[in-house]
Parts: structure tokens; sequence; C-alpha cells
């Protein structure tokens, strides 16, 4: 289980390096004490934990003891009868010797616990995954409201140094009104923005139960590499092998097909050793002495017509295995799809880094290659609006594609089932 080995890998890492304010790993690690979504998982879990005890139990020794004390009042009998204290004391023992129905559900129970095991498997994958998508929302929305303010900034100089110029006679009126526009665009785009990161912060503060005061951001440094395995077979092979949904699922359609052997068997004889001792005072409603007997032999037991209540039970049994095969080929199906979807959106992701820097930094040039043409009159107020925009809306896209990224390659390792904290101490690197 990743809980297993947590603490050690976080001492790990923080003997390594100093880290200020909320990382990923401590947002995983409060996430799992705060969300009430994964604590259920966790109680259900345990509960499961206790249905192979329950089964075997029927399979055990069964000891019962009884006692009563009365007093019997006649109300109209003949002269002999007359009222009377009386008590009665037994403990009887009766043992399983043969009952198929009951082996089958021991074994229906034991399964039943691995499916829970499953699901808790996949929802620990899955609160990592949720917590990720949430920090990096927040990361993303931080730093596009940074870059945001930047061209603001920007702009407000533009418009400040065109009405300057049109003051003096050098630029147009139509100057001015283009660089109020994307002024303008740029304070509705903040406004969207900071709604947003309200939005995320929100988000992240229910996940983990609080509201996060100052988070490790992204590295400029941080390394992206190309996917491996890099083909998408070996990812689906992942998926079949370790997915706990398509485990979950495999699981439930064995249970199911136990559970026609158990309505099968349920005609089947039933055998069982009984014994019990008996105290008594009376019997058949009449006083006597104390008298005491024992019993032990064997008890046999089968239903002859039950009304069509078996073979009822026996058709549903068939029906709901059927229902479990074809959502079991369901599950498969969905979980390979989403395989495919997050490799192609990684392999994706990382090709739009590396076109991203290339376009950051043609951007840039033709950025200062237009204010030189401006300052030298061979390029227009709009040419150098137009470049700060493209400025702008290139480092945009290279900020989206590296978070993107990262959300991808861990929901990829996420519906393969193989997401582990060493995967999120990998990325958590990636943060200063």
């Amino acid at each position: 289980m990743l809980r297993k080995f947590f603490w050690l890998v976080i001492f790990m890492v923080f003997l390594g390096k100093k880290v200020f304010g909320l990382d990923l790993l401590t947002a995983v690690e409060k996430a799992k004490k705060a969300d009430p979504k994964f604590s259920s998982v966790v109680h259900e879990y345990r509960a499961a934990l206790t249905l192979p005890k329950q089964s075997r139990a029927s399979l055990l020794p069964q000891v019962s003891a009884f006692y009563y004390r009365a007093k019997l009042n006649y109300h109209s009998a003949p002269p002999a009868y007359f009222d009377y204290y009386s008590y009665q004391f037994r403990i009887s023992l009766q043992q399983s010797l043969f009952n198929l129905p009951s082996w089958v559900e021991y074994s229906q129970s034991k399964l039943k616990a691995q499916m829970a095991e499953s699901k808790l498997t996949f929802e620990e994958l899955e609160l990592i995954k949720r917590v990720s998508e949430a920090y990096f929302d927040l990361l993303y929305a931080m730093d596009y409201l940074k870059v945001l303010q930047e061209e603001k900034k920007a702009f407000f100089e533009q418009l400040q140094m065109v009405k300057k110029l049109f003051s003096a006679g050098e630029a147009t009126l139509t100057d001015i009104h283009d660089a109020e526009a994307r002024y303008s665009d740029i304070l509705f785009k903040i406004v969207t923005a900071e709604k947003e990161l309200y939005s995320a912060k929100n988000r992240l503060s229910r996940l983990i139960g609080e509201t996060p005061s100052e988070l490790a951001v992204l590295s400029e440094k941080a390394e992206f590499k190309e996917i491996e395995p890099s083909e998408v077979e070996d990812w689906k092979r992942y998926a079949k092998e370790k997915s706990p949904v398509i485990k979950y699922y495999l699981q439930a359609k064995e249970v199911s097909e136990k559970e026609v052997s158990k309505q099968i068997f349920s005609s089947f004889p039933k055998v069982d050793l009984i014994a019990y001792y008996t105290k008594s005072t009376a019997i058949e409603y009449l006083r006597t002495a104390p008298i005491d007997y024992s019993l032990i032999g064997i008890q046999l037991s089968m239903p002859i017509f039950t009304g069509g209540y078996l073979s009822a039970k026996r058709e549903e049994a068939r029906e709901k295995s059927l229902q479990a095969q074809k959502e079991y080929e369901k599950a498969v199906s969905d979980v390979i799809q989403q395989v495919v979807d997050y490799f192609f959106a990684v392999k994706s992701s990382y090709a739009q880094i590396q076109a991203g820097i290339t376009a950051l930094k043609s951007a840039e040039l033709a950025l200062e290659s237009t204010r030189k043409g401006y300052q030298a009159g061979i390029r227009t107020m709009v040419d150098l609006l137009n470049a700060e925009s493209n400025y702008y809306q290139a480092k945009v896209n290279l900020l989206k594609a590296r978070y993107e990224y990262i959300k991808n390659f861990i929901g990829l390792k996420y519906i393969c089932g193989i997401l582990s904290l060493r995967d999120i101490v990998e990325i958590n690197s990636f943060l200063e």
C-alpha cells in the first residue's frame, strides 16, 4: 500500500532540501486526513475485512446455552395437577460437516475483501490525482494572473506613450483607440483570472481541510522528458495488469460466478453434528424430580419443495453473473480508452512544451525587433501592440503546456494503477 512508505519518503525529501510553504507531498498527506470521500472508503475497507470472519463462523462449532425458571399455574385440570416452579438448563453444540453453500460463501467473502482493497487502492490513487490537479490548477491560476499583470503593465506603458505622442502630433487617434482596447481587454482577463484563482484555491482547500497560505511553485528549470515507454501498447498492458478498477470488476465477476454455484448447492443435503446436555424439573408440563440427559448424533436436512424459490434464485444468480461479465468488459474498455487518451495527451503536451519554448524565443525576438522598428519609424503602433500580445500569449501557451504535461502524466499513471508516491516525489522535485 502507498501509505506504508509515505513517511519514509517525507523524511527523505525533507532531509534533502528545505521546503517552504505547502508542497504537493504535504498536500496529499493532508488530504488523506481531511477528505471525507477517502475516509469513507477506508472505513468501508475495514468493514469488509470482517466478512471472511463472519462467513467462516458458520463452518466452526456453534455453542449456545439456554436456561429458564418459571411458575406454571393451572386454571383447570384434574386433581393430580397443581401449580409449581420449574426450571430447565440446556447447552447445545452444532458442527457443520457438509454444507457446500457455506463454503462457497466463505470463498466469496474473501473475494469481497479483495474487492474492498482494490477499491481503496483506486480511491487512494484517485485522491492523489485530485489533489495534484487542484494543486497545479492553483499554481497555473497564480502564474497566469502574474503574466496578465505583466501584460497589463506593458500595455499601460504603451498607452501612456501613445497619448504623449498624440499630444506631440506623432500618433493618431486610431493608435490611442487600439492601445485603450488592448488595455481594457487585459483588465477584463485579469478579473476573470482572479475569479479562477479564487475558485482554484477553494478547490484545494476543500481537499486538504485548510486554506493554503503559501505554495511551492513550479521551477523555471524543471526539465520535462519524453514519455517512457514510448508505445501506447505497453501502457495498455500495464493497465490490464495493474489497474485497480479492472481488478475490482474482475473480482466482482468471480463473486457472481460463485453465487451461481452457491445457489445450485442450496438444494444439496446439509449434514451437521449435534450434541446437547439438558437438565430439567418438568416434562410436558408435569413436574418431576430433577433429571438430566445428553444427546449426540448426526442431523441431515435438505429442501424438497420450496415453491419455486430455489429455482428462481438460481436464475437470478445466472443473470447477475452475465451482468457482471458485461460490466467487467465495459470497465476494461473504459480504462483502455482513458489510457490511450492520457498517453497521447502527455505526448501532445511534451510537443507543445518544445514548440512553446521556441515560440517564446521567437516572440521575444520579434517584440524587440518591432520596438526598434517603431522607434525607427518603419513599424506602426498596431505592429508593436500585436508583438506585445504575441509575446505574452506565447508565455501563457508555454505555461499551460507545462502544467498540462504534469497533470496528464499523473492521469496516465493513475488510470494504469501504477501511480505511486515515488512519482509524486519526482514531480515534487520540480517545485521550489
